[in-house]
């Protein structure tokens, strides 16, 4: 059981990192998950047996050991996380110092090049905001490259990377990457080695805000909660509510947390919300 283990995750680990170059970590991650024998091995150690080719023995020993693997895979995958953690920590120790070129300061240190980290770099980079850039996707990294794009490959839960970008120097960090536990201990990371720096993650789960919070993002973006600020917005339009009125009383839910928005099922909206959108509505007619 412990060979197939080891010698599974191994391959695994092996391919996602040097083959699909998508970074030790999402490595370590999808090698622990897959690291159990599949149900088609059953399918050939059947049919081996039937041929003759491995004795009675030999196949209860395979069969008895295969679903051992399989009755292990939710904890593999439950320690997943703090092995990858680990390893990266270990390599981030081996790895040397990073090279310091051009010293950046004030800029914005975004975590994440996906379609949410490119469009704001395009706006950072029309309002001639400085920014810098780490990325674990090696066909983003290759393709930003090629455009000019001041991108740095490498895992962002590891400081020597996070160093690379200027975090300590940086004026916000914003971290836009689809791995929760990853954005949890980016957060973390961030706030270890530069205290002071406001940072804000965006999630796509309600339930991450509050460990986000805690981890030390300054601000999340929850998307759940977004998209129904914006159905709400646009439903309290057609019955004739002005656009301050809908800004001001999204901010003040965004300022909160969301706590409103999180209330049980059947609660009453608080009254100071309700009354803050008919002043504004008040504000805006002539």
């Amino acid at each position: 059981m412990l060979g197939v283990i080891v010698f599974k995750a191994g391959c695994v680990i092996g391919i996602v990192a040097l083959a699909l170059r998508q970074g030790l970590r999402v490595a370590v991650l999808t090698g622990l998950a897959l690291a159990q024998t599949g149900e088609f091995s059953f399918v050939l150690a059947a049919a081996a047996s039937e041929a003759g080719l491995v004795d009675a023995g030999l196949h209860g020993i395979f069969v008895a050991g295969s679903i051992v693997t399989l009755l292990a895979t939710p904890a593999l995958i439950a320690v997943a996380p703090r092995v990858a953690s680990r390893v990266a920590g270990q390599l981030d120790r081996l790895s040397p110092a990073p090279e310091h070129g051009q010293v950046l300061e004030g800029h914005v240190a975004l975590i994440g090049f996906g379609p949410a980290g490119r469009t704001l770099a395009r706006i950072l980079r029309a309002r001639r905001i400085a920014y810098a850039v780490v990325e674990a996707n090696a066909t983003s990294v290759q393709e930003a490259l090629r455009r000019g794009e001041p991108l740095v490959y490498g895992d962002a839960t590891r400081p020597s990377i996070l160093e690379r970008i200027g975090i300590r120097a940086a004026r916000l960090v914003v971290v836009a990457i689809s791995d929760p536990t990853a954005t949890r201990e980016v957060a973390s990371r961030v706030r270890q080695l530069a205290p002071h720096v406001d940072i804000v993650v965006r999630t796509h789960y309600v339930q991450d805000v509050d460990a986000l919070r805690e981890a030390g993002a300054s601000m999340v973006v929850a998307e759940e909660f977004e998209s129904t600020l914006e159905l709400v917005a646009e439903t309290l339009k057609h019955f004739g509510v002005g656009e301050s009125a809908i800004a001001r009383f999204a901010g003040e839910l965004r300022e909160e947390g969301y706590e409103h928005l999180r209330a049980p099922t059947g609660a009453i909206l608080d009254p100071w919300l309700a009354e803050l959108l008919d002043e504004e509505e008040d504000e805006d007619r002539p």
